[in-house]
């Protein structure tokens, strides 16, 4: 939000998550999933206008960035479960985003 300077997190791609998903599920070790939250958007922001063609510059600035790991996200079940993980993900997502956004403001 260009007023506010406020830089919301994505939502997650269903489909990519569910291909993280099966190929935890085909693993033959248990796998581990963690929602990771970075703050890092001043260090390389888009440019200002969209020009046709190949390649854009960019300024990449020195500027302090974060990462947040969340605490494992485990949701049992199949295929039935698969939106309750997304979900769970993308909130522990945005609670670590949330938590650097604030620590970020204090400093």
């Amino acid at each position: 939000d260009v007023a506010t300077g406020d830089v919301p997190i994505a939502n997650f791609d269903q489909k990519t998550i569910d291909m993280f998903r099966l190929l935890g599920n085909k693993s033959k070790k248990p796998t581990h999933y963690y929602s990771l939250s970075m703050l890092s958007y001043d260090l390389c922001p888009p440019p200002d206008v969209v020009e046709a063609g190949v390649g854009e510059q960019r300024n990449v600035r020195f500027v302090p960035v974060g990462v947040s790991v969340s605490e494992e996200v485990c949701v049992d079940g199949g295929l039935e479960s698969r939106e309750e993980f997304a979900d769970l993900a993308f909130e522990r997502c945005d609670v670590g985003y949330g938590a650097l956004v604030e620590a970020f403001a204090a400093m």
